[in-house]
């Protein structure tokens, strides 16, 4: 099995390093791909890390800023 091997240019790219190289566990301890969310997303986008988040753990912005 060929395996993709990323260009410098991808891992120089946070996105892409968020939604192709990390993996989290699901509740029945499964690892996945983590991808982000619209919420996640939308906190990407903006200036999340001078943001407070209400209900993180509901809206699942845990797992980005973690």
């Amino acid at each position: 099995m060929n395996e993709y091997i990323p260009t410098q240019e991808e891992l120089n790219d946070k996105l892409w390093r968020l939604n192709n190289l990390y993996y989290i566990t699901d509740k029945d301890g499964v690892a996945i791909k983590f991808t982000l969310n619209a919420t996640q997303m939308e906190l990407y986008e903006r200036e999340w890390h001078q943001m407070l988040v209400l209900k993180a753990r509901q809206l699942g912005a845990c797992p980005l800023v973690a």
